[in-house]
């Protein structure tokens, strides 16, 4: 839906990353319309059609504000724009930042960390690695260093997803002990 066949796809990925930030830094699930002014008309009017966007108008029937039409649609794009998939090099720090901002990207955490447990070679190593860095993240409470925890126990096949985990229990050196 977001990509189409008319190669304005990054262009409306763009528009729906910058909604979200906005949406993420105001802790809001709505937008006005006018601070995704720099998007092209046609690209939000295609998110709209779509069903990707939803619009909020004003009484005079123009758009005021813009909100993702489900939120579902709204946690799978913090999964895959805000989270990169579980892989964005600072996902701690985007997930910990602050607990209100947590609660808000909570479920598409979970789904990027899906995500990433699923793409992940066995024994889980980038997994592992994000799970830690969550949690020791300065800040954070016990509902986001639960995450990746809870992840885990729902999402593991075998002792052997669990090896990184162990490893670094048995290691006194290991710094995420």
């Amino acid at each position: 839906r977001v990509i189409g066949s008319d190669h304005r796809g990054l262009a409306r990925e763009g528009l729906l990353r910058g909604a979200l930030d906005r949406m993420l830094k105001e802790r809001r699930i709505q937008v006005p319309v006018h601070d995704v002014a720099e998007a092209r008309i046609e690209d939000l009017d295609h998110l709209l059609s779509e069903g990707v966007l939803s619009p909020e108008k004003k009484a005079q029937g123009s758009v005021a504000r813009i909100s993702f039409a489900h939120h579902v649609l709204f946690d799978y794009a913090v999964a895959r724009l805000t989270l990169e998939s579980g892989r964005a090099p600072d996902f701690a720090a985007r997930l910990t930042s602050s607990d209100e901002r947590a609660l808000l990207m909570a479920p598409g955490a979970t789904m990027a960390l899906q995500i990433l447990w699923q793409e992940d070679e066995p024994g889980r190593p980038m997994f592992w690695k994000k799970a830690f860095e969550v949690a020791g993240a300065d800040g954070t409470g016990a509902f986001c260093r639960m995450l990746p925890a809870r992840d885990a126990a729902t999402l593991t096949g075998n002792l052997q997803d669990f090896e990184p985990v162990l490893d670094c229990l048995r290691r006194r050196d290991c710094p995420d002990r």
